[in-house]
């Protein structure tokens, strides 16, 4: 699994700024960073390898893309080089919803959600959270977060009390120094707080679900909503990209319900992972699943 941060905060929070410090310095891991658009990214030009109008590869083996509004196509894309990152860096527009947009990552396969920060400007923060027109853009993106980077202390009022303030919003996350976080960059970016977690579990942790990979051909819709209505109570999660009558569609399904999506991205890899429990019958589920492919 490549893992996914993804940097969130209102307009002026100091994403790009940080974004540039990473890029600058990654610890030496190869990272992918995808931002809405090349525009404040300052890259020094003795690091740059080669530039094209979406893409900047990087001498220290990092590169920064253009998300283009189509988040699942640059997934799909970073999926198919030769040689995959070692985490992916998300920079949310201003007023991304991050809990939208963490779903991307976690349900695509291939990617897990390492964590979604947001930073928070502390000089406007309090006059934010009172504007009516974005004060739920703002408190939501705090409150969504796994983790928060306070910003721009030194232009914030002494005598703000933004500790009353965060806390008034409720369950605020922990935060975390910005100086902490580019010093611990790949303790950062690599870490998980996916659930998916207990699939990869260390020798003293005991695995409770089990997953299948399913490779498959054109399938035929009826009955692949067949097999979604009448899976196994056993089948935790079932995801992937697959065609059916010749066109990708993006298959998700869970304990709640299923969902079919035509899709614009073209994995290199079409068909479905299995997660179940362990009680899970696998040969019958995948027997199952070949029988949905179009003869």
């Amino acid at each position: 699994m490549i893992p996914v941060t993804l940097l969130s905060g209102y307009l002026g929070a100091g994403k790009t700024t940080l974004l540039n410090d990473i890029l600058q310095a990654p610890k030496g891991l190869k990272l992918v960073v995808l931002v809405n658009e090349f525009g404040d990214i300052n890259i020094d030009m003795e690091l740059i390898k080669e530039r094209s109008d979406d893409a900047i590869a990087l001498t220290n083996g990092c590169a920064c893309c253009t998300i283009n509004d189509d988040l699942i196509s640059a997934l799909a894309a970073i999926e198919e080089r030769a040689t995959p990152p070692d985490a992916v860096v998300i920079e949310a527009s201003g007023v991304a919803n991050l809990a939208r947009l963490k779903q991307a990552p976690a349900n695509y396969p291939g990617f897990s959600v390492a964590q979604g920060i947001t930073l928070v400007d502390t000089s406007s923060i309090g006059r934010l959270l009172k504007d009516k027109f974005v004060s739920t853009t703002v408190r939501d993106q705090i409150i969504e977060a796994d983790q928060l980077i306070l910003t721009k202390r030194d232009l914030a009022n002494p005598q703000l009390p933004l500790e009353k303030i965060l806390s008034e919003l409720g369950a605020v996350p922990p935060r975390l120094e910005r100086d902490a976080f580019l010093a611990n960059l790949k303790e950062q970016l690599t870490l998980s707080i996916a659930p998916r977690a207990i699939f990869r579990p260390a020798s003293n942790v005991h695995l409770t679900h089990q997953q299948h990979w399913v490779e498959l051909g054109d399938l035929s819709m009826d009955r692949l909503c067949h097999f979604l209505k009448s899976r196994p109570p056993e089948i935790a999660r079932i995801k992937g990209f697959v065609n059916v009558n010749g066109n990708p569609f993006l298959v998700q399904a869970d304990t709640g319900g299923f969902t079919i999506e035509k899709s614009t991205a073209n994995p290199s890899k079409q068909g479905l992972q299995v997660i179940g429990t362990l009680a899970m019958n696998s040969n019958e589920v995948i027997s199952s699943i070949r029988k949905i492919e179009r003869l």
